[in-house]
């Protein structure tokens, strides 16, 4: 009985062990994508820094979401898509710039199988792209031209300028696939 007892103790121990081990393997706690996370425009200096997972290969956006205060009213909503510019391009210019927004945008490797990526940029040409019922889209960083591999990377997104005209506005960073395809 005495045996039964400590071998049934030790194999307790043992699965609770492999138990723990494997939670711990397989908890990751790094969000894949897409990723969306806070971002404050209204002053300058301000940044966003995370960590996000890439399940397969593929080219990547990096998007910025202006919300509307009100978003059944039209008027405010046709305000705010013109505070974020066009984005059609006609010889190489934009029609309608909008507000300047510069941003810094950088994503780096952590983890990956091939070679390490580093992108630095900093933008504030690209114009609106899109709106949905609560928020207007601005494109900030399109990866298209190295696909991101597998694996762990980190995002950090600077606010190079304040932008008063956003300062009341809720406003999120965001990592999505490209909708364009691998």
């Amino acid at each position: 009985m005495r045996v039964n007892s400590l071998i049934s103790r030790k194999m307790g121990c043992t699965f609770g062990a492999l138990t723990a081990l494997l939670v711990t393997a397989c908890g990751s706690s790094v969000p894949a994508v897409p990723v969306e996370k806070p971002f404050a425009l209204g002053k300058g200096g301000e940044s966003v820094e995370f960590d996000f997972q890439v399940k397969e290969t593929y080219g990547y956006r990096v998007k910025l979401h202006v919300f509307f205060r009100h978003s059944d009213d039209l008027r405010e909503r046709k305000a705010l898509i013109d505070q974020l510019g066009e984005r059609s391009v006609a010889n190489g210019t934009i029609g309608n710039a909008g507000v300047p927004i510069s941003l810094r945008v950088r994503v780096t490797s952590i983890e990956v199988q091939g070679p390490p990526v580093d992108f630095d940029q900093t933008t504030g040409k690209l114009g609106f792209i899109d709106a949905s019922k609560d928020f207007a889209t601005k494109e900030v960083l399109k990866i298209s031209n190295q696909k991101l591999l597998p694996g762990t990377y980190h995002i950090r997104v600077d606010n190079l300028h304040p932008v008063p005209e956003f300062a009341d506005r809720a406003a999120r960073i965001s990592v999505h696939y490209d909708e364009q395809g691998k």
